[in-house]
């Protein structure tokens, strides 16, 4: 959860500096990949899923789901971009306006990501305190 957060948090970086933004989402990948490397060996083998599979495997893909995000920033941020298509210099536009697409998606992601980490944590929760078993019909 905890490296979740911190790749969360390069949300909060300014959305026009996708390198610094980009690069912390995949240093916090990459830290959990060795980590989920480390996990997995210590892990008892079983042919069934465990508790800790659906965790892990769930915080991968929000980091990875946060990445994604980023990418899809830089995206709209590129198709904003003027063009000069005439010989006159035309000015750009105000930079507020120029990055309102990619402003409303980083901050729908800011609310939205929470809201689904928040839902994961009641469903886990509420299976790993459930007495007969109910992950095992999974």
């Amino acid at each position: 959860f905890v490296l979740w957060f911190l790749v969360y948090l390069t949300l909060f970086i300014d959305v026009t500096d996708f390198n610094n933004r980009f690069m912390g989402a995949i240093t916090g990948f990459l830290v959990f990949a060795s980590l989920l490397s480390s996990i997995f060996g210590s892990l008892p083998t079983s042919a069934g899923i465990k508790l800790a599979d659906i965790w892990l495997l769930f915080f991968m893909i929000m980091i990875i789901l946060v990445i994604i995000i980023h990418i899809i920033i830089e995206f709209q941020q590129r198709q904003s971009q003027v063009k000069v298509t005439t010989e006159r210099f035309k000015y750009p536009e105000d930079l507020k306006s120029k990055l309102h697409a990619s402003l409303r998606s980083n901050n729908s992601a800011k609310i939205l990501l929470p809201l689904v980490i928040s839902l994961f944590l009641v469903i886990y929760i509420t299976l790993s305190t459930h007495k007969d078993g109910a992950l095992s019909s999974i």
